[in-house]
Formats: structure tokens, C-alpha cells, sequence
């Protein structure tokens, strides 16, 4: 094999020389400009519902990963809009798959954790409202939609999430 050396007492094969070199070349080339220090608002996790009508934020906490056809309980958290959880409200979700015509073949219901009154108006268990009664039962695009019921407004929304 063909070698390079360098000084005297160092020999170097010519494909660890041109590795060597190719990094070399490549760090110097690349610039990296300085990341300004901004204060960031911290990342929720869940899926945020769009909501038509109202001034509330739904946001799914969907557990990740979900277990295919494993029956799971979704907590949902509403806040309003100066990130305020909002305590009593009725919270319906459904899950669908358009494009194949059908959903989960479960109904969700709040779950038997929650304190709700007659008209199905939950009090927030830790922030969150309980759902029991979903299932995924294939892969794909599942569509949410959300509605919610305060003493204030009816709103609803839908989102997206891919499984």
C-alpha cells in the first residue's frame, strides 16, 4: 500500500491522509454565525387543536407511543388565551378516518376519574380532562375533533395526527 509520511518517524496510509485532509478542508469552509440568546417559551407537548370561536386552546395529550388496537385514556388540557387552565367545561373528542370512512369504533366518554354534573360538565383533574375510550386501530392519518362546552362559549376544532 502505497503510504505518505510526514517526518520521519510518522508514516500515514494515503486514505487516512485524504480523510484527514477532507476534514480539515470541511471544517475550515464551514462558518457557523453565533446563535442570538433569546428567551424561548418552552414547547407543550400534545397535538394543539385549532379552535373555531371561542378563546380557549385545546391541546391532546395523545400517550406516545400508542399501542395499536390498545384501548388508552386521553387527557386534554384547555386553556384560555393568557395560558390560564380552564377548570369546568364538557369536552368531546372523536377520532375518524376520513379518507377510509370509518373511526375508532369505541366511544369516548369522560372518564369515570372526572366529577361531572348531569349535563356532562367535568371539573379538571390536575388541569386536564379524562376521556376514556379510544382506540387506534390502524395506521394512518386520524383526524381529532374536539368540542367544548364552558359557560361562556360552544367552540370546536379539528387536527390532524398521523399514526
Amino acid at each position: 500500500m502505497p503510504c505518505l509520511t510526514s517526518s520521519p518517524s510518522r508514516t500515514y496510509s494515503s486514505t487516512s491522509a485524504a480523510a484527514m485532509l477532507a476534514l480539515v478542508v470541511m471544517s475550515g469552509c464551514t462558518q457557523t454565525s453565533p446563535t442570538p440568546a433569546v428567551a424561548e417559551k418552552p414547547v407543550q407537548p400534545g397535538l394543539v387543536v385549532p379552535m373555531q370561536g371561542g378563546e380557549v386552546t385545546a391541546r391532546l395529550l395523545i400517550p406516545e407511543p400508542v399501542e395499536m388496537n390498545k384501548m388508552f385514556v386521553l387527557p386534554v388540557r384547555l386553556e384560555d388565551k393568557q395560558g390560564r387552565v380552564i377548570e369546568r367545561a364538557r369536552v368531546e373528542v372523536n377520532a375518524t378516518m376520513p379518507e377510509h370512512g370509518h373511526g375508532m369504533m369505541t366511544e369516548p366518554k369522560p372518564s369515570t376519574q372526572m366529577e361531572c354534573d348531569t349535563k356532562g360538565i367535568c371539573l379538571a383533574k390536575d388541569g386536564q380532562f379524562l376521556l376514556d375510550g379510544f382506540r387506534l386501530h390502524m395506521p394512518g392519518s386520524w383526524l381529532f375533533s374536539v368540542k367544548v362546552v364552558t359557560q361562556k362559549d360552544t367552540i370546536s376544532g379539528e387536527a390532524r395526527y398521523e399514526f
